[in-house]
C-alpha cells in the first residue's frame, strides 16, 4: 500500500476512528433556556414532582474529525420544548450522554474524516413546582 493512496487514507481514518483518537469536543450550553435546570434531582430551593422523563438524541457537527467545530447542538432548545410538552416548570436530573453511533461513523468513513459528527443524547426529568 503506498501512502498517500486512497486505501491508504481509508486505512488511517478507519484506525483513528475506531481507537478514539479524535480531537472531538463537545460544547453544550443551555444559557437560554427558558426553564430552570439542574443536575441534581432537584430545582434548588422549590418543592418539585415529577411530570415526565425524556431522552432526545442530537448531533454535533465538525471538520476534520472535529478538530474544526461547527456549533453545538441546541440544549436549550430541547429543554424548552420538553417542558412545554409536559407543562412543567423546569428540569431535573439533566445528563448529557455523547458517543458514536452508525450514523456518525458512516458519515465520518464517507467523507474520510473532513465532515464528522458525535451523536449527544440529552435526558432529564421534566418537573413541576409542587403547590
Amino acid at each position: 500500500m503506498r501512502p498517500g493512496s486512497p486505501a491508504a487514507l481509508l486505512l488511517t481514518a478507519l484506525l483513528a476512528f475506531g481507537s478514539g483518537c479524535t480531537f472531538y469536543k463537545v460544547h453544550l450550553q443551555a444559557s437560554r433556556a427558558g426553564y430552570p435546570t439542574s443536575l441534581s434531582d432537584h430545582l434548588h430551593g422549590v418543592e418539585t414532582l415529577p411530570a415526565a422523563h425524556f431522552s432526545q438524541k442530537v448531533r454535533q457537527w465538525g471538520f476534520l474529525w472535529g478538530v474544526v467545530a461547527l456549533g453545538g447542538p441546541d440544549v436549550a432548545e430541547v429543554i424548552d420544548r420538553q417542558v412545554q410538552l409536559a407543562g412543567g416548570h423546569g428540569i431535573a436530573n439533566l445528563r448529557f450522554r455523547t458517543g458514536q453511533d452508525f450514523t456518525d461513523f458512516l458519515v465520518a468513513i464517507l467523507t474520510a474524516g473532513i465532515l464528522f459528527s458525535r451523536s449527544v443524547t440529552v435526558e432529564g426529568d421534566v418537573v413541576r413546582y409542587q403547590e
